[in-house]
């Protein structure tokens, strides 16, 4: 926004539009992959035009809804690249586990998202009003990111390369849900008034 104001953050702004536009974005992206529509880089862009737009019309009482789209596209492309560093940085860190080893996938696929999370969250952060408080965000998106990153790996990678016995839109709806929860906590709690 102009940062002439600080936005009164209630649930009813924006908890519950949100944790929906997160839910959508993730159910979609996932459910998407069942028919192969343009894996790689057409899907990173659509991707990250569906929830910078989802997002944005939910928060559209907080921030301005084009800047938001703009700023969660470039924050996803740039967090997909420190992502990907942060999981072969742990990988080679904690190559010891074996890479069959559930811990050692856990730790580099969390840590990976966990550093995605932050960078979105920082990217994003830019188009939070002025006055807000940038650190319960950065936890929100950072610990939300690892709950969401499933429906991502179904979004970006051939469904030959994916197997689960659970469907995909459900990873979407339990991921979405999660992370919109979290991050949606960590948002409030930004835009919350400091008392005066």
């Amino acid at each position: 926004m102009d940062g002439s104001r600080i936005v009164r953050a209630t649930s009813q702004t924006f908890l519950v539009p949100w944790v929906a536009a997160c839910v959508t974005a993730a159910s979609i992206g996932a459910s998407l992959s069942l028919p192969s529509l343009a894996p790689g880089l057409p899907r990173l862009i659509f991707d990250a035009l569906l929830v910078g737009l989802l997002q944005g019309v939910a928060l559209r009482s907080v921030v301005r809804p084009g800047s938001w789209l703009a700023l969660t596209a470039a924050g996803l492309g740039l967090a997909l690249v420190v992502g990907v560093v942060g999981v072969v940085a742990t990988g080679l860190a904690f190559a010891a586990l074996g890479n069959e080893n559930p811990l050692y996938v856990g730790l580099i696929y969390g840590l990976g998202a966990i550093v995605a999370g932050l960078v979105v969250g920082f990217v994003q952060g830019v188009g939070l009003p002025q006055g807000r408080r940038l650190t319960p965000w950065l936890l929100g998106t950072a610990f939300g990111a690892p709950f969401v990153f499933p429906a991502l790996a179904f979004s970006w990678f051939p469904q030959e390369n994916v197997t689960t016995s659970v469907p995909a839109v459900i990873v979407g709806l339990v991921g979405g849900l999660a992370y919109g929860v979290i991050s949606g906590v960590g948002l409030r709690e930004a835009l919350r008034e400091s008392p005066e």
